[in-house]
């Protein structure tokens, strides 16, 4: 019956029928107001379940524009930006990186306090070899790369365990400025 005289009435005629409902959601547009906008969606979603229509709201008081109207779809939405990896992902990454690297002898981060490792592939051909490369982009896998892994430099890590490092050094400055 109630569906009946819902599918008849004009929407004049329905909101006549219950002021209450009215005063509550003009009074209720006043709270959706003050709220930050990122909180907002959660009450535009409940407020379309209702079957109230976007000039039906803009005539409550609801401050919102057209185009968040018709995109408030979302269930639940994040507070920015894209979802957080997994920790699963995070020790991943940082055990694969620590399997493809050497332990540098002559440098040490203090600020970490961890021993530097110098990896011995790629960057792109460590992630290639990474098991979950399908579930995170090249991007992502970069960023969560431990700040202690390093990347040799020919001259200045010559000789991790030599003690002659500066004679080897000089040498080979010496014959390449002959040349």
């Amino acid at each position: 019956m109630v569906d009946l005289i819902q599918k008849v009435l004009y929407q004049k005629e329905k909101y006549q029928m219950c002021p209450t409902l009215i005063k509550a959601l003009s009074n209720f547009s006043k709270i959706y107001n003050l709220k930050k906008q990122k909180k907002k969606h959660k009450y535009l979603l409940q407020l379309k379940n209702a079957g109230i229509t976007f000039s039906e709201a803009t005539q409550f008081g609801y401050k919102i524009n057209y185009y968040i109207w018709r995109t408030n779809l979302i269930k639940e939405r994040n507070s920015g930006g894209r979802p957080k990896i997994k920790q699963l992902f995070k020790e991943e990454i940082q055990n694969h990186v620590d399997d493809r690297s050497t332990l540098a002898v002559n440098r040490f981060l203090k600020l970490q306090n961890e021993n530097v490792k110098y990896r011995n592939f790629t960057f792109k051909d460590i992630y290639r070899t990474f098991l979950y490369h399908d579930n995170i982009s090249f991007s992502t896998f970069r960023n969560y790369i431990p700040i202690y892994i390093k990347n040799h430099h020919r001259l200045s890590d010559l000789c991790n365990y030599c003690e002659n490092y500066r004679v080897i050094r000089n040498f080979i400055f010496k014959h390449f400025n002959n040349w």
